[in-house]
């Protein structure tokens, strides 16, 4: 099993590690856009997909709460993908 070790300086960085280390292992890049000040990432390999969100300093609102200055990065799997679809929207 492949694995890469390393440091990052924050979420930001840590989340383009893995979208670098996953093209090298062979996985389909879906979505890689920044978002705040934080980034997406999308991705895919064979049935499994991944959706990732990486946050430094933002105001986040989730099932109606507001949690303020969240740093650090949220992951969900999901059924597909769907380009219209926010990387915490995505099918299943």
């Amino acid at each position: 099993m492949a694995y890469e070790t390393g440091a990052s300086t924050g979420p930001n960085d840590l989340l383009d590690k893995l979208h670098m280390f996953a093209i090298a292992q062979g996985w389909i890049i879906n979505r890689w856009v920044t978002v705040g000040s934080g980034r997406e990432l999308c991705l895919s390999k064979g049935s499994a997909y991944y959706n990732m969100r990486s946050y430094q300093n933002e105001t986040v609102f989730s099932n109606g709460s507001n949690y303020t200055l969240r740093y650090g990065i949220s992951m969900n799997g999901s059924d597909g993908f769907a380009s219209g679809s926010t990387w915490d929207r995505q099918a299943g």
